[in-house]
């Protein structure tokens, strides 16, 4: 049989030649994940963008200036009819048809608007800052999100490889014994019933051996993929968080999880909302200015001064809002309607984050003690099979008596491993339901 050593080696080596190979602890982990996270880009855009929406916004409050030319070519005058009365004649006579105007027009245009008083200006502003932050907290939760599959996906991979490491070492054990009892076999000393049951004991050692180590390079895979690297990449996890460096590391309360700041963020913006319906109901005052000069002549020349004129004017402007179908009054109770559900959200989301942490701590207290134990457990079997071992070789006890012993310290082994894997998850868990993530 071959060794699940060189087996598990050239599947290893294989993946090297043809992925690149990463190194990674926890943190670094996690450091590339948010660097390569499609969610995360998108949502720092969706920032950039509300930051330039703001930009935008900040923006109608200054001067808009315009500058416009107009060359016109008239066809055909506007033929203007005259009463003859105008021009002293009698009321009997033909009215008189007469054109006024040259051939071209040229005029050019500067013209400036200034607001002096706009309340929805004003609320856009506040608005847009509000969702800029809103943004930034929902780009927290999509990192907060990415740091805790990150690191489920490393500790799974962790405790896998852990694992593997196990029952290679219990593959090596059974081969060795397997093959001392073919020598034993073969000088008459052992039983072939006896040498078929360490074979088999070898051949099942293999076989776990086997599964945990396609188990650990599955989840190097799931890794990978959480890390957005290609599948095929070799991951080299130079990091196993041990329970020994946070069994009593206390962990703190957040004061909100970003899930509460985001809602409360977002019944901020309906307020804003609702109070710029109320606003939209003054009056806007602005500022307007034009400076105009205007060509009339027969033949096409603008560089012909003598034939332009200026004219130019200055005025505000007053817009008093009358009525507009009630469309203000039903976005106002709209936006009041928003304001409702995002306070139930709130009550019901203050709920929900009460249970989480309330059972987030007792699954973290029961893993904690559950870890404890096993390993207690794991510590007495190693001392129970290395005493029985001794007790075998000098024949105080029957092989089989020390192969229970074996087999409960494979046990509390395999124990073990899962108590200190829940562990990590609870810690994590808890971590996430106090809103302490980085």
């Amino acid at each position: 049989m071959k060794s699940l050593l060189t087996f598990s080696l050239c599947l290893v080596i294989g993946f090297a030649l043809r992925a690149q190979e990463y190194k990674l602890s926890l943190q670094e982990a996690i450091a590339l994940g948010l660097q390569n996270k499609i969610t995360i880009k998108n949502q720092q855009l969706a920032v950039q963008l509300a930051e330039n929406e703001e930009e935008k916004t900040r923006t109608k409050n200054l001067p808009q200036i315009s500058a416009s030319f107009d060359a016109r070519i008239n066809t055909q005058l506007q033929t203007q009819v005259i009463s003859p009365e105008a021009t002293g004649g009698s009321a009997a006579s033909d009215p008189i048809r007469a054109q006024f105007g040259t051939r071209y027009y040229n005029v050019l245009a500067i013209n400036a608007n200034q607001n002096l008083f706009n309340p929805g200006i004003r609320y856009d502003k506040k608005i847009t800052t509000e969702k800029t932050a809103l943004e930034k907290l929902n780009l927290e939760k999509n990192e907060n999100d990415a740091i805790i599959s990150i690191s489920e996906a490393y500790l799974d991979a962790s405790y896998k490889k852990v694992k593997w490491e196990a029952s290679q070492f219990n593959y090596q054990v059974a081969h060795e014994k397997f093959l001392q009892g073919q020598n034993q076999f073969k000088n008459g000393t052992k039983l072939k019933i006896d040498l078929d049951k360490e074979k088999l004991d070898e051949r099942n050692a293999w076989q776990s051996s086997r599964n945990d180590s396609s188990n650990y390079l599955l989840a190097l895979r799931y890794l990978a993929n959480e890390l957005v690297l290609p599948i095929e990449s070799t991951l080299q996890l130079t990091e196993l968080v041990t329970p020994e460096e946070t069994l009593n590391t206390p962990i703190e309360e957040a004061p909100n999880r970003v899930e509460l700041r985001t809602e409360m963020q977002q019944l901020s913006i309906y307020q804003l909302n609702n109070d710029k319906q109320k606003a939209s109901y003054l009056p806007t005052v602005s500022l307007y200015a034009n400076y105009t000069v205007q060509q009339f002549n027969n033949t096409f020349d603008p560089t012909d001064g003598k034939f332009w004129s200026p004219y130019n004017y200055l005025g505000i402007r007053i817009e008093i809002p009358i009525f507009d179908g009630l469309l203000k009054q039903k976005n106002k109770q709209e936006f009041g309607y928003r304001i409702e559900q995002t306070k139930n959200n709130l009550t019901q989301l203050n709920q929900q984050i009460n249970y989480e942490i309330q059972s987030a701590q007792w699954e973290y207290e029961n893993a904690k003690e559950n870890y404890k134990l096993s390993l207690e457990n794991y510590e007495i079997s190693k001392g129970i099979l290395k005493a029985d071992l001794v007790r075998l070789q000098v024949g105080v006890i029957l092989p089989v008596e020390a192969k229970n012993s074996e087999y409960a310290m494979l046990t509390a082994q395999s124990n073990y491993l899962n108590g200190l894997y829940q562990f990590l998850l609870a810690r994590l868990k808890l971590q996430k339901a106090l809103g302490v993530i980085r």
